[in-house]
Formats: structure tokens, sequence, C-alpha cells
């Protein structure tokens, strides 16, 4: 993987000086489409120093060639994104003055003052005199488009720092701004005196770009000496131009090689990760997937193994009390009302005692029973039934308002419980005369409701008449339970599982 970006690495650096070769030679089009294949290799998220400083190089590169083929728009998105990407003063300055450079093209001298002037007050704080100097004729060429008197001051302005830094170049560039201002004042002999000076620069600086330029300027004279000598140099440039385009040639195809190469091998590269993502990120979801499955059924197993533990508990105590205790209590019964010693008033009050325990013994030993889950209805409905005595009146539907056969053992189990929770806690506490008890089903939802006319009791009392068991049950089923009682107005509770 190192290699590989190596190799991007220099794939891009090799792109971003081509792209700045094919500029030089006049290539705008092959300039612009090297920088945004290079472009295309980087990685705007990266934040060092490198990458940044490259990926501004290439939009300034890309701004160039958009604003010589004429693409002003294209042109400042470019120099927006340097101004978006750029980490430091002198780059920020160079990006507004080029933005106004391409608006001073288009003849928007407004939005290139507006510009120029954000790069001026950002010089004051740049030690770059030659880029200062730049912003400064820039801003005095656009002041005097503007009829503003301040712009031919900034133009000399310029041309005095960059005399004084022997910035040739810029000198020649503030030469010409001169030519234009005075050319625009109709000046013709100031426009002489600088076509002059330019073209003796343009010598010292041997470059038939400038001389090319000074020549130009000399023949919009119209002093026609000088055009024997203006075709010489244009020659010259087409020769030196025709060299050049065959060494880019042979480099732009070295360098499109090396670039399918690496393309090829960071896409077979970028498939086997994704693969390896996405296997790994199967794995890991089919893990997860099957963890929580085993977790819900450990938990089920777990709840059913509770229920059924619980179930056997209260079977063998149910029998354990009709077998033992009741039998004995059966035993007593017997022995005192046959002893011929005890006096008949305290036998007559030892028999009602015993006998009143024997009753109570049976009653608890039913309530723990078992039921049948099989005819779970039936079951339940001797459960409720049962508590139809004498003035007491109880009403179900228990054998046709819900299947039964479609709910699990251990919901029915839970059901049971705490309905006969709900019936013994009446039978203590409410002197009902009327108990209701309606079973019918919505969908996959059951729901029972229970209401009595007894005294009620206050809903914060609820928990402490022993009903907070029924309450556990059917949340451990995954239902709810809802009481709503007062004084003198009965209960009624609603279970839904």
């Amino acid at each position: 993987m190192s290699l590989i970006k190596k190799d991007t690495a220099s794939l891009i650096h090799s792109l971003s000086m081509l792209s700045i070769a094919e500029f030089s030679l006049g290539a705008y089009h092959e300039s612009k489409k090297s920088a945004i294949i290079a472009l295309k290799l980087t990685d705007e998220s990266k934040t060092d120093e490198w990458t940044s400083k490259v990926i501004v190089g290439l939009y300034n590169s890309l701004g160039k060639a958009h604003r010589e083929l004429n693409d002003y728009e294209k042109a400042i998105e470019s120099y927006d994104n340097v101004l978006r990407l750029c980490q430091n003063l002198g780059d920020s300055i160079a990006a507004y003055n080029n933005k106004a450079v391409v608006y001073k093209d288009e003849g928007n001298f407004n939005l290139a003052l507006s510009e120029l002037s954000t790069a001026y007050r950002l010089s004051f704080r740049n030690p770059k005199a030659t880029q200062n100097a730049r912003v400064l004729d820039n801003l005095g060429y656009v002041q005097f488009k503007l009829n503003n008197s301040e712009g031919i001051k900034n133009i000399f302005k310029a041309l005095d720092i960059r005399a004084s830094e022997n910035d040739l170049e810029g000198i020649f560039s503030s030469y010409n701004s001169l030519i234009e201002f005075y050319n625009e004042k109709e000046d013709k002999d100031s426009v002489q005196i600088y076509a002059y000076k330019a073209l003796d620069l343009s010598k010292k600086i041997n470059s038939p770009t400038f001389r090319k330029q000074a020549l130009l300027n000399l023949l919009k004279l119209e002093e026609n000496p000088w055009f024997v000598e203006y075709i010489e140099i244009e020659n010259e440039l087409t020769e030196r131009k025709l060299e050049q385009d065959v060494k880019y040639s042979h480099a732009k195809y070295d360098i499109e090689k090396e670039r399918r190469k690496t393309l090829q091998i960071e896409e077979e590269k970028k498939i086997q990760y994704l693969i390896f993502i996405g296997i790994g990120l199967l794995l890991l979801i089919s893990a997860m997937f099957l963890f929580f499955l085993l977790k819900i059924k450990h938990k089920r197993e777990k709840s059913k193994e509770v229920i059924r533990e619980t179930y056997q508990t209260e079977r063998r105590l149910s029998k354990k009390v009709h077998d033992e205790l009741a039998n004995d209590m059966s035993d007593t019964l017997n022995y005192v009302d046959n002893h011929k010693e005890i006096p008949i008033p305290v036998k007559t009050h030892l028999v009602n005692k015993l006998d009143e325990l024997y009753d109570r013994t049976r009653d608890i030993s039913a309530e723990i029973d078992g039921f049948d889950n099989k005819d779970f209805a039936s079951s339940l409905k001797f459960l409720i039934t049962q508590h139809n005595r004498e003035g007491v009146k109880v009403i179900t539907n228990v054998t046709s308002g819900i299947n039964w056969d479609t709910v699990s053992d251990h919901k029915k189990i839970n059901v049971y419980r705490s309905l006969q929770e709900l019936l013994v806690n009446m039978k203590k506490h409410s002197k009902a005369t009327k108990v209701t008890v309606i079973f019918k089903s919505e969908g996959k939802k059951h729901f029972i409701n229970y209401t009595d006319n007894g005294i009620g009791t206050e809903i914060e009392n609820v928990h402490l008449r022993g009903l907070q068991n029924a309450e556990t049950r059917i949340k451990n089923i995954g239902g709810s339970i809802t009481f709503n009682s007062s004084k003198g107005n009965g209960f009624k509770a609603t279970f839904i599982f």
C-alpha cells in the first residue's frame, strides 16, 4: 500500500509539472486536462503541508488555463477553491489578485476592484514586495479604468517597488500598464517612451515572449521599420514551440502510461479492500445477529424453566397440603369429636375451629393446585365459576373470547395465576356481589377485563393488597396490566398480552 501511495504522489507531481509546461507552451486544453487528472488523484481531506501545497498549485494551474480559454466562470471557481484550501498569506493574496485579473478580462472592473482591494489590505502584512507590487499595479490599472485619479499613482508606486527590487519582469509589466494608460489618454509621446523602454528591457530579460510584446507595442505606433524584426522573432518563437511540442509529446506519453498503470493498481487494491471490508461487515453482522438470537432464546428457555419449576413446586406444595396437612386436620377433628372426656361446650368450639381450619387448608390446596393446559378454557372456567356462590354472581365468556390453543403454556400459567390473585383478592377484601371477567382478542393481542362492584380501594393501596404478583406475572410474558379503583366505586383490572 505504501508503494502505491508513493507512486501516486510521484504521478501527481509529474502531472502538476506537466500542466505547468503545457501552459507555458500555449497548450491550454492539455494543461487543463493534466491538472484535472492530478486533482482526481489527490485527497482534499488530508491536511499535510505537501498535499495542501500540491492541490493549491493544481487549482492555480487550472484557473490560468481556464482564463486563457476564456472560460471565466471556471477560472473564478478554481481560484475560489484556492482560497478555500490555501494555508498561507501569499497564496491568498495571489488568489484574490488572479480573480481580479479574470474580472478585468471580462471587463467587470467593479468586481475586479473589490478583489484587489482585499488583496491590497492583506499586502500590508506580506513581506514579499514583488507580489505586493503586482497587486498595486493591477489595482492602479483597474482604478484608472474606473476614472479614479489614484490609478496612475498606484501604477507608478508599483514601478518604484519593482525597480528597487530589480524585478525586471515586473518593471516590464508596469511599462505595459503605463502604455495602456497613455494610449487611452492619447498621449503618443508618453506611449512611445515606455514602448522603447519595454523593448530595451525585453533584451535584458532575453525572452522572446517579452520582445514580442514590446515589438507589438511599437507596431501599434505604426512605425514599419520594426515590422521585419517582429516577423523574425515570431518565427523564432514558432520554431521553439515546435521543438518543445515534440519533447512534450514524448513526456506526456510516458506519464500517461505510468498514470494508467498506477490507476489500475489502485483500482485493484480498492476492490480488494472493499471486498475485505464487505466480508468483515457481513461476518460482524452475522455474529451479532447470532449472539442476540441465542441470547433471546436463552432468555426464553430460562423463563420457561423458571415457570416449569414454579409450576412443579406449586403442584408439590398442593399435594403436600392436601395429603398431609388436610388429612392430619381431618384426623384431629375426628379425635376431638369422638373424645367423650372433653366437655360438650369445649368440644363444640374446637370442632368448629378445626372444621374451619380444614376448609381453609383445602382452599389453599385448591388455589395452588395444577390445571389442564390442553383444556385450559375449562380450567379457567372452573377457577372463575367456583367463586359463584351465595351472594356473589360471576359472569364470564372464558370459553369463547380467546382461542387458547394459540397461546403458549408459560403464558397460560401466568394468566391463570394472575386471575387467581384477583379472585382471591375479591373474595377476601371486596365484598362484591357481582363480578365479570370478559375475554377477547384483536389480531395477535389478547385482552382480559375484570370488574367487580365491591367497596374498591385507593389505587395507591393496590400493591398492598397482594396484586403485585399479578402485575409481575403479566410483565414476564411481555404484557401489561392496569388497575382502576377508588373507595366505594368497585375495582377494575385490564390484562393485555
